[in-house]
């Protein structure tokens, strides 16, 4: 194979050009160029081609060839050119004595080298028709193999031989905000590096200065184009979601499922860390899992591989990785078993039972009659909702194959009544109820609130009984009888209330509502006046600075008129509330409205 030398020929017709024109006795001419081994190189004899007879001449005479192996004349293109085959190694001068008018000495420095003479990226990166892949803000250093030179050509001032010297020239950037790239060579001697930063996605163009024979053969192949393309593409990003779980001998369809973004079409791998346990198959960017007969831990990872991934193997994949535990495991619910019947609490409409399940497999649960309690799965918990009076099945069947069955019981719950008033009516104790009466109501009274005995059951809306003197606590509750069983309602609130000798009754239940009158703050001292609440043991104080009463301090003051202290002299914002003490406890009225004291 034949290589033109282009900038070889140009350099030797400028030099010669310049002694046209004059007759001159003699000069002399270096003219320098490089040959590869095994390959050609052509080039002009000096001087202008003269006719004689139609045809072109050039008296030359060449000097002893045995080092470079043959020199031929050839006729091209009108030019009498000579053709260097190189054979060798080597760096001789050949002597070219042409005949008159000119009278010119020109001496062909000619290396012989085993390569051209150029620079090798020392890179993994498959490099096709010169192109560069990298990620966005990732910088890079390429090394190069620079070909050697002889030391008596290091200073000769020839261009081509100090751009190999000093390594890749890069003379254009056709986008400098996509990427930068620095060619250096601390000396002659040194390797080359090329300094690669990408900054932004995009794509950029690089010429590379090297004169004559100085071609980048390891980015040009052996082309005429000087310089590469540098392509940036932003870093792929990977989440991952799916199963965490999986029982032993389970395949999940859709068990993870990757979220890319990246520029183009990404490529999925998907892997796990021990297939005896857990192998896992990917399709695109979702997978299957399929578990063994074995429990433990996986990581399962999924790699994804864009265009700088695949052109550049230098460049290490992106890739995430999620842990994802087989074991064996069924349905379990906090406080049920299977097969149990959960009794609906009679207080409660609405109760949350956490489930322990395999994560990955879905739960679908049903009710047998959602008229008695229907069921749905929230956040890991079973929810049942009470409807109705009765037993219903509830079922519960997970993905993985598991199954979880236990009823609920829900029983009628009577409606709770209250007593509203207790008076004194011709020498006995009268009670007032309110609410729905079903069969009756019972009627439990006591010396104190944790001693109860039942002193009527009535079917009307009252009762009356006798009772010495004497401080009483009271409570109904009302009944139904359901299939031969008394069915009864929660108990109402608990009214305390005095017998005098005289026979009068007292209620002493109801705490009255205090109001603050003034609040005026001096220093870290705040006076206080609060209206009087009939019977109140004392009042207890709140205060906060702020208005939503975070971080706020309760204090107890005896009188209405009081003062208490603060930590600091700002704003405060303050309510208050009276109580009373009803056997042994306080139990305290409604709060004021908030004053401020400034």
């Amino acid at each position: 194979m034949k290589k033109f030398i282009k900038g070889t020929v140009l350099s030797i017709m400028i030099g010669i050009l310049s002694l046209t024109g004059t007759s001159i006795a003699k000069a002399e001419v270096n003219v320098y160029f490089n040959v590869e081994q095994g390959m050609c190189a052509y080039v002009a004899p000096t001087g202008t081609p003269r006719w004689d007879n139609g045809s072109m001449y050039h008296e030359v005479s060449w000097g002893d060839t045995e080092h470079v192996g043959k020199v031929t004349p050839e006729f091209i293109t009108n030019r009498n050119l000579h053709c260097f085959e190189g054979v060798k190694l080597g760096h001789v001068c050949y002597e070219v004595n042409e005949s008159d008018p000119y009278q010119c000495i020109v001496y062909y420095h000619i290396r012989v080298h085993n390569q051209a003479t150029g620079f090798v990226f020392d890179t993994d990166q498959t490099l096709s028709d010169q192109y560069i892949y990298l990620y966005e803000g990732s910088k890079v250093t390429l090394n190069c193999t620079t070909l050697p030179f002889n030391k008596d050509v290091q200073e000769d001032g020839n261009i081509e031989h100090m751009n190999a010297i000093q390594g890749i020239v890069i003379t254009n950037n056709k986008n400098s905000e996509v990427a930068t790239a620095v060619g250096r060579r601390p000396s002659w001697r040194a390797p080359s590096y090329l300094d690669i930063d990408a900054k932004k996605e995009g794509d950029t163009e690089f010429t590379i200065n090297s004169a004559g024979s100085a071609v980048p053969t390891g980015i040009t192949k052996g082309s005429y184009f000087k310089g590469f393309t540098v392509h940036v593409r932003k870093k792929p990003e990977i989440n991952i979601e799916g199963t965490k779980v999986i029982s032993l001998n389970k395949t999940v369809e859709n068990a993870a499922k990757a979220s890319i973004t990246c520029s183009g079409t990404p490529i999925c791998t998907w892997t796990s860390s021990n297939t005896d346990i857990l192998e896992v198959v990917g399709s695109g960017e979702n997978a299957k899992f399929i578990s063994k007969g074995k429990e433990g831990k996986v990581k399962i990872t999924c790699t994804v591989k864009d265009e700088v991934a695949l052109y550049n193997p230098s460049v290490k994949p992106v890739s995430k990785t999620i842990e994802v535990e087989v074991k064996n495991a069924n349905i379990e619910l906090s406080g049920i078993r299977n097969g149990d019947t959960f009794i609906f609490p009679k207080d409660r409409n609405t109760v949350e039972i956490p489930v322990s399940e395999v994560e990955g497999s879905t739960i679908n649960w049903t009710s047998s009659l959602d008229n008695v309690a229907n069921v749905d799965f929230v956040n890991g918990k079973l929810v049942l909702t009470k409807k109705g009076v009765g037993t219903t099945e509830i079922v519960g069947i997970s993905s993985t194959g598991n199954i979880y069955k236990f009823k609920v019981h829900v029983e009628f719950v009577p409606e709770t009544p209250k007593i509203t008033n207790v008076k004194a009516s011709y020498g006995t104790v009268v009670f007032n109820f309110e609410g729905t009466l079903y069969d009756c109501y019972e009627l439990e009274c006591g010396t104190s609130s944790n001693d109860f005995k039942l002193v009527a059951s009535t079917k009307n809306k009252f009762a009356s009984i006798n009772l010495d003197s004497g401080t009483y606590f009271a409570r109904i509750r009302s009944c139904k009888e359901i299939e031969n069983k008394n069915v009864y309602s929660n108990y109402s609130e608990i009214v305390t209330f005095t017998v005098s000798k005289d026979g009068d009754v007292v209620v002493v239940n109801g705490v009255g509502k205090t109001k603050i009158v003034k609040a005026k703050r001096i220093g870290k001292k705040v006076t206080l006046k609060l209206k009087k609440v009939k019977n109140a043991k004392g009042y207890q104080i709140k205060y906060s600075f702020s208005k939503k009463f975070k971080k706020s301090k309760k204090v107890f003051v005896k009188k209405a008129n009081s003062k208490i202290k603060i930590k600091k002299a700002k704003k405060v914002f303050i309510r208050a509330r009276a109580y009373k003490v009803i056997n042994g406890k306080k139990k305290y009225g409604k709060w004021s409205k908030v004053k401020i004291a400034k």
